[in-house]
């Protein structure tokens, strides 16, 4: 954790709160999709991975994966591609949020 992920994850486009502590987040390949509340901890390491399902040419690239304020995102966490997570949840170890998903405001999500 350093403060100056979140800095360059803003220089590559991401909206990112203050009081980040974030490792960088493995595998995302449009930064200016992801955006992050404040008070958002990332353990490690977190992937941002486009979503397992084929998509058309259309829709790909255009969904913004949005992680809201004070959640944390433990270890060998994945998030798809245009998930949403709300306020105050909390991603447990070795998670998968799919791109459909929504998990809404302080909800814990394992498995």
């Amino acid at each position: 954790h350093t403060p100056v992920i979140p800095l360059y994850l803003s220089l590559l486009g991401a909206k990112v709160g203050h009081g980040c502590m974030l490792t960088f987040p493995q595998g995302c390949h449009d930064y200016s999709t992801l955006s992050i509340g404040n008070e958002v901890i990332f353990g490690s390491p977190v992937y941002i991975v486009p979503p397992a399902y084929t998509e058309s040419d259309q829709e790909k690239g255009h969904k913004v994966t949005s992680i809201g304020t004070r959640v944390a995102c433990t270890n060998h966490v994945v998030i798809e591609q245009g998930a949403q997570i709300q306020d105050t949840c909390t991603i447990g170890d070795m998670t998968t949020v799919d791109a459909s998903r929504v998990c809404e405001a302080g909800c814990t999500v394992v498995g």
